[in-house]
């Protein structure tokens, strides 16, 4: 259990940085897959092997039965399922963490002096870190303070999203194009700092918009071609026996699959949270925009 910890405290780094739908993606994610496989499926599926009987004495014969009738245990699928699908939620938190700490030590190196506008330390470091072009953010950069509150189920939430991806999504779009033509718009760069101390955080909206696409896009993907697999692999169903013809069976076993209608409710569950989990990506894509994720896509 204590990999599953730590599985879970990664994507609750994820919860903070995801829109209101990526957010119940990970629930779902968490709820009905991780529990599923890690507590109920585990009394289920101990003794898969040692009960799979075939009506033969030959050696070796009931053992390459068993392997043609599941090339890979269920359990170990999904465990790879989630962990394949997860990983690029994982990869966009970790990049996202690494920008944020550069700056946050860049921060350090241009401490806000007496009379100093708030911000313009960390302006200094943005432009440091992120470019000239984050450097160049002036007019477009906008200061959150501590005080700032704010739905939290809001995808534009200072409280929920820690101010540090506050321009990831829809507000980078909308406020871009607030005082501007669109066709020359630029993503507007988010900063925050805390009164009173020499800490700020500074992210690319732009950059860190177009990774949160990406990520969401190879999810959706990731997540289609595992539905299609466990079809492939599985069907929707356990058979109560199977028919063996593989070598060295001199002649056809017949061959008794213990649990079969427990372990089809859990073949048609998983199923079905694996469809459901397509069309919350799905349905997250279409909230970002496809103007967007097309912008995205061509870098």
């Amino acid at each position: 259990m204590t990999e599953w910890t730590l599985l879970k405290r990664l994507l609750d780094a994820v919860h903070q940085h995801s829109t209101m739908i990526g957010r119940l993606w990970l629930t779902v994610m968490v709820i009905f897959r991780l529990l599923v496989v890690a507590v109920a499926t585990e009394d289920v599926y101990t003794d898969e092997q040692e009960m799979f009987v075939c009506n033969t004495l030959q050696p070796g014969c009931s053992t390459v039965c068993y392997d043609a009738f599941a090339p890979i245990s269920q359990p170990r699928f999904w465990v790879f399922h989630i962990i394949s699908v997860s990983t690029p939620s994982l990869c966009f938190i970790i990049y996202t963490w690494h920008n944020l700490s550069k700056v946050h030590s860049a921060a350090q190196r241009h401490p806000r002096g007496a009379g100093q506008p708030l911000g313009q330390d960390v302006g200094q470091a943005a432009k440091e870190v992120l470019g000239k072009e984050a450097g160049k953010a002036g007019g477009d950069r906008e200061v959150y303070p501590p005080s700032c509150s704010s739905d939290s189920c809001s995808v534009l939430s200072h409280k929920h999203l820690g101010h540090s991806l506050v321009d990831i999504l829809d507000g980078v779009a909308a406020r871009s194009l607030r005082n501007g033509d669109p066709a020359t718009s630029r993503p507007i760069q988010a900063y925050t700092f805390k009164d009173g101390s020499s800490e700020g955080l500074a992210v690319s909206g732009g950059v860190l918009s177009k990774c949160y696409i990406f990520h969401v896009c190879l999810r959706a993907a990731l997540e289609v071609g595992f539905v299609a697999a466990q079809w492939k692999l599985f069907g929707l169903q356990v058979p109560v026996r199977f028919l063996c013809t593989s070598s060295p069976c001199n002649q056809p076993v017949d061959c008794y699959v213990s649990r079969p209608t427990e372990k089809t409710i859990f073949l048609i569950f998983m199923f079905c949270v694996g469809v459901f989990c397509i069309f919350l990506n799905l349905l997250e894509l279409n909230h970002l925009g496809w103007k967007k994720i097309r912008q995205a896509v061509r870098l």
